[in-house]
């Protein structure tokens, strides 16, 4: 009985879950791996398209659709549909990486691009944990799993796409912030034009908190930007233009949006009758508002620079015109700054956090094929870390005056 009196049953616990879910995401990144099937239909067949043809013909090529319908018919042997191919969409700055890593091999190609992406994941994750004051060892290594098994991260990179450099990117700024290092912090944001929508989103409200870490900012996107085109030339930067028309269109496959985790993908689900054109423009409509929106809030709200940087991307990626499961991966960074503003009022609060951090992994992880719940938790996520984040210093004020 002492002995058992003595086991600590929610580090037990926490433990558990974690390993579980490690298990059972190590067992299913296998299986992609070893079937055929499975890992032709992710995602990373497209960024393998984009690195062979860069890797064969020349990294001003890669946007050309017949390309890319060509390598991938090579991977899944029969002929695609004119909008059955997956497009490579993105800006081409990460494609010399990529092409490193490619082989005639696609399975071994994509695992070494899973590790590669689990490895920036682990590098942004401990920028973070490293942020969160009064941990110890076992402490910190329970929060960085905790969000390892995040499900979205783990949908990213079972999916090979490249979520993992934005949230480095985004990981790399916060640190700079927080740090009086405003032109790495801006540097590192750059990283943000991987998604064009999203280095938009954020480039006027950054004004309002760091004049330094804007110019940074807007040099490294221009840097970048020079980079791209210099990669490309003229003809390939009139391809790439001409792509970005073809998925805008969202109708090609990948697109999905019935599928999606924004305001576009409810209203599609919620009214299946309306015409999915109209509720496009909708979005684009309500995406461009909150960005204005977003400009005034960092311009007149007093809560912490911040928190305000943590609520914009949750708004961001409710309004976004294009978000998938695996983007849900940037919410880590408004989970951190709810993560780190508890254990600045209190280290004792991480106990309760670490449970809190499971509970919500393991949320996530069991209701993954119920497809309700799969649809509906991230929306009360999202809700709740705006409200968390927003609420937070009326919150810990209340909750000191209830002690006293």
């Amino acid at each position: 009985m002492a002995f058992i009196s003595r086991l600590n049953f929610q580090r037990i616990f926490i433990i558990s879950a974690i390993l579980a879910m490690m298990l059972t995401y190590i067992i299913e990144a296998a299986i992609i791996l070893n079937d055929p099937v499975q890992r032709t239909a992710a995602d990373f067949i497209a960024f393998y398209a984009a690195g062979k043809i860069a890797k064969e013909q020349g990294i001003a090529r890669i946007y050309q659709v017949d390309l890319q319908r060509q390598v991938e018919q090579g991977q899944i042997n029969f002929v695609l549909g004119e909008k059955q191919l997956l497009l490579y969409n993105h800006l081409p700055y990460l494609i010399p990486v990529l092409a490193l890593l490619i082989s005639d091999n696609f399975g071994v190609s994509f695992l070494l691009w899973m590790l590669l992406l689990t490895c920036i994941t682990l590098v942004s994750l401990s920028i973070l944990n490293n942020l969160i004051p009064g941990q110890t060892r076992s402490e910190r290594w329970n929060i960085i799993a905790s969000w390892l098994v995040f499900l979205p991260v783990f949908a990213s990179i079972a999916n090979g796409q490249d979520t993992a450099f934005l949230l480095l990117g985004v990981s790399i700024f916060i640190y700079g912030m927080l740090n009086q290092r405003e032109t790495l912090a801006g540097l590192a944001l750059s990283q943000l034009t991987l998604r064009p929508q999203m280095a938009l989103f954020f480039a006027v409200p950054l004004f309002f908190w760091s004049h330094k870490a804007l110019r940074a900012y807007l040099l490294g996107s221009i840097a970048l930007a020079i980079l791209s085109l210099s990669l490309l030339g003229m003809q390939g930067s009139l391809d790439f233009i001409h792509l970005l028309q073809i998925s805008a269109s969202g109708e090609w496959f990948g697109m999905s949006e019935t599928a999606m985790f924004n305001l576009l993908g409810l209203v599609l689900r919620l009214f299946p009758g309306i015409e999915a054109e109209l509720a496009r423009q909708i979005t684009w409509v309500l995406f461009i508002l909150t960005g204005l929106g977003t400009v005034l809030f960092f311009a007149r709200s007093k809560i912490a620079n911040e928190k305000k940087f943590g609520f914009a991307i949750v708004v961001f990626l409710l309004t976004s015109p294009h978000l998938h499961y695996h983007d849900l991966s940037l919410l880590l960074i408004p989970i951190f700054m709810i993560v780190r503003e508890e254990c600045q009022q209190d280290i004792a609060n991480l106990k309760k956090i670490s449970l809190a951090l499971i509970g919500l992994d393991l949320s996530l992880f069991l209701t993954n094929n119920v497809p309700f719940l799969y649809y509906s938790i991230p929306y009360v996520l999202m809700g709740l870390l705006a409200f968390g984040l927003l609420q937070l210093d009326r919150l810990f004020y209340l909750r000191s005056t209830a002690s006293e």
